[in-house]
């Protein structure tokens, strides 16, 4: 699961991740029980926030981190739902 969201880190412009940002919110709205989609819109609203040379407004700031806490927060449940190793496993996954 969470190598299909790896790759994030290698966007570096707002349009691509606004592209997969976009992508992932479709996602999760085609496969709801899938924790994986609001994993990612997670990861990319914060990734978003990481690129510092061309800011987005405060405000805007604050909706990216609303959103991808909601979603970070579905992903949790979805995978509560698998069993504790689930979420460990998302956890070591993303140390490496």
């Amino acid at each position: 699961m969470v190598s299909r969201v790896s790759g994030l880190n290698k966007l570096t412009s707002y349009s691509k991740l606004d592209k997969a940002r976009e992508y992932y919110l479709k996602n999760t709205e085609l496969d709801p029980q899938n924790p994986t989609p609001f994993y990612a819109v997670g990861s990319v609203n914060w990734l978003v926030l990481q690129i510092k040379s061309q800011p987005k407004p405060p405000e805007e700031q604050g909706q990216l981190v609303d959103e991808g806490l909601q979603n970070l927060d579905k992903a949790m449940e979805g995978l509560e739902d698998q069993g504790p190793l689930s979420v460990l496993g998302i956890a070591v996954n993303n140390l490496f």
